[in-house]
């Protein structure tokens, strides 16, 4: 008997038929000033180190985001954006 396909689940980043939400980092690799825009409305977006450690969250919403990394080790980072119904995550790294 086949299994069937389950529904898309929006926790990983998926809105039923429509697709994952896009993000876009700029620029990737960063030293400064980088920008984050969204194809998606998110609430808030957060910045986590290699350890897991937050070291950035803004929860001011919308599509476009962006954040100094100018006093940050060098590292790769994950960039998290969310709202109530998904979430997309991406990597970034500061040189």
């Amino acid at each position: 008997m086949p299994i069937p396909n389950p529904e898309p689940d929006p926790r990983h980043g998926v809105y039923g038929d429509c697709g994952a939400v896009e993000m876009t980092l700029t620029p990737n690799p960063a030293n400064a000033m980088v920008q984050v825009a969204l194809d998606a409305e998110m609430a808030a977006l957060e910045v986590f180190d290699a350890m897991g450690n937050r070291v950035f969250s803004c929860d001011k919403g919308g599509k476009n985001f962006s954040f100094n990394v100018s006093s940050w080790p060098k590292g790769l980072y994950t960039v998290t954006a969310f709202n109530k119904e998904t979430s997309v995550s991406k990597k970034l790294s500061v040189q």
